[in-house]
């Protein structure tokens, strides 16, 4: 059995700020199978978050067999799984803090695909910090066509084009405008069904796809 949270980040208020799902699955009895600790299958996962249907959802166990501050932290779009989610480990940690309360302790360490993340616990506040990558993105001076095809889906001005960056651990992608202000930033209509429906197979092969 798992169980599913539905926390709302970087906010007081119930029902707003940046919603993330928190799946705890039970570690696997077996790990001896490449070291496996999941319970779940990948493909069940995703499963779960397909239907969570959030931004991102969470996915924790326990790195060792018994219960110490060390966990496993995995996040899953709808539709693929990605390397890193600052509000997705925001929410991993709250519902660790609150189902275990004394039993981390106020540090917890996360093993995740961006390397190793913390999360302290301030016992007087109650709010939580977390220590994350910069991740800073590279340059890229020639757009690819899925690129140009992003680039049409957003409906800017390609005279307003200045430069292209990219993040290879978070898959975000920087579309920096010369001449652009406030007015037109709100003036833009971006195709949402286009974004979604680019077909990006090779590049999440190759690793290489734009979340």
């Amino acid at each position: 059995m798992v169980s599913i949270f539905t926390v709302d980040a970087v906010t007081e208020t119930p029902f707003s700020g940046n919603p993330a799902g928190v799946c705890i699955v039970p570690r696997a009895d077996d790990d001896s199978n490449n070291n496996r600790k999941w319970s779940l299958s990948d493909k069940q996962m995703q499963n779960i978050a397909t239907e969570m249907n959030i931004s991102e959802t969470s996915f924790i166990t326990f790195h060792e067999r018994t219960l110490t501050n060390v966990w496993e932290l995995r996040w899953m779009t709808p539709t693929v799984e990605v390397n890193l989610c600052g509000h997705g480990t925001l929410s991993a940690a709250a519902i660790i803090f609150q189902e275990y309360g004394d039993k981390v302790g106020n540090s917890i360490l996360f093993h995740t695909l961006s390397g190793i993340l913390i999360a302290e616990k301030n016992l007087n506040t109650g709010k939580i910090k977390m220590t994350l990558p910069n991740n800073p993105p590279v340059i890229v001076s020639n757009p690819s066509a899925i690129h140009k095809q992003i680039f049409q889906c957003m409906n800017f001005n390609m005279d307003d084009f200045h430069e292209l960056a990219y993040s290879m651990t978070t898959k975000k992608l920087l579309i920096c405008l010369n001449n652009f202000n406030r007015t037109k930033l709100e003036a833009l209509k971006p195709n949402i069904d286009g974004l979604t429906q680019i077909d990006q197979t090779n590049e999440i092969d190759s690793g290489n796809n734009v979340k």
